[in-house]
């Protein structure tokens, strides 16, 4: 019976022992397995590799937009001859500095008033010149009649052959933009 009794004893030892291993914290923490540990997070995104939405361009600007140069065209300046407000007349100069030498026949460019309130644009003046292979810039000078009484931004737009366009000249307006209007 001692046999007995010390085989009872052993099985109750082997049993307690799997017992309070199987319930018994490990240390330190294993890895969990199953439906946790197969989870993966979110995918990150960079910020910056999203092209951002295409917003409406603002009220004044020149569309579609046009580059400060291109082909020989180096740059394109408007500069007022006269005080100018949105309404009235004034006078303006269009400068298109040129690479030399090049071979075209002709330039042509615009002065385009972009109404600021409503975005709507309209060409006020064209342009057109022979050149001379050898000439580093051509002009003209025009008297322009702003019909809107709005605030105006106007730009001298080279179209042919190559479209460039000057930084725009702000035209006060003697009426103020109203939603509507």
């Amino acid at each position: 019976m001692i046999g007995g009794v010390a085989a009872a004893a052993s099985v109750a030892v082997l049993l307690g022992v799997g017992i309070g291993h199987a319930v018994a914290p490990t240390w330190p923490p294993a890895a969990q397995a199953g439906p946790k540990a197969a989870q993966a997070a979110p995918p990150r995104t960079d910020p910056g590799s999203h092209a951002p939405a295409s917003a409406p361009a603002p009220a004044g600007t020149l569309q579609p937009a046009a580059p400060a140069s291109a082909g020989f065209v180096s740059q394109v300046e408007l500069v007022p001859l006269t005080d100018c407000t949105a309404g009235g007349h004034c006078s303006f100069k269009s400068v298109l500095h040129l690479h030399g030498p090049h071979d075209a026949a002709s330039l042509t460019w615009d002065l385009v008033a972009v109404d600021r309130c409503s975005g709507a644009q309209s060409v006020v003046s064209s342009e057109s010149s022979q050149l001379d292979p050898s000439w580093n810039q051509v002009w003209a000078s025009d008297q322009l009649s702003l019909s809107s009484s709005h605030p105006t931004m106007l730009y001298a737009v080279a179209e042919s052959p190559y479209r460039a366009a000057s930084s725009p000249v702000e035209i006060a307006g003697s009426a103020p933009c109203t939603p509507g209007a």
